[in-house]
């Protein structure tokens, strides 16, 4: 019989193989419990991985959060208190430019990233954007898109918590079941060591 087990010193899968009822791992003869931990200890390699790249991911989202909460902060100070009231472009654009300048991350979106991401069209090429003016209604559209993106970023950091806890249990679950192994085979040899005294 052939199966394959993770190697507990590095993040590759050894072949296993099953030979007049001993276990050989490659060309070495091991035991059911070290293949066993072996395995496991590969388990929780591969789910350090995907942790890792939830975590970032996540950081990104909250730092993106943030950015769009201040944008909608900026955007409820601007909006016109009168409905005949505008808010200039160049008032608009300029909030843009604020926060991107407080979005220090190299990973973050910068210049016209923002604007592009956020569907905000302020860098547009049209020659005539820069003496657009926005009524309050249209104050109005912007905001609620905004809270729209923005409750979608923690629709998905909530979804994201959750798969989080799902993969944190299976890594805890794999580090137990190695302490119990090596815990089983300490009192085992332990065992040996008292018979033969």
């Amino acid at each position: 019989m052939t199966n394959t087990v993770g190697d507990a010193s590095s993040s590759t899968i050894a072949t296993v193989t099953s030979k007049d009822g001993s276990f050989y791992s490659g060309d070495s003869k091991t035991n059911l419990s070290t293949l066993m931990m072996n395995l496991m200890i590969h388990r929780v390699q591969s789910v350090d991985g995907v942790l890792s790249g939830m975590i970032n991911e996540m950081n990104d989202n909250n730092r993106q959060t943030k950015l769009m909460n201040d944008y909608l902060a900026g955007l409820r100070d601007l909006r016109p208190t009168k409905s005949a009231g505008t808010v200039s472009h160049s008032n608009l654009f300029s909030l843009v430019v604020k926060i991107k300048r407080h979005s220090v991350d190299a990973d973050h979106p910068r210049g016209t990233d923002i604007d592009k991401a956020w569907g905000l069209n302020l860098n547009s090429t049209d020659p005539n954007i820069r003496n657009k003016t926005y009524t309050q209604s249209e104050i109005d559209q912007k905001i609620e898109i905004m809270k729209s993106k923005i409750s979608g970023v923690n629709s998905n950091q909530q979804m994201a918590q959750i798969k989080l806890e799902k993969y944190n249990n299976v890594r805890n679950e794999s580090m137990q079941m190695v302490s119990t192994i090596m815990k089983s085979s300490t009192q085992l040899l332990q065992s040996i060591i008292n018979n033969m005294g």
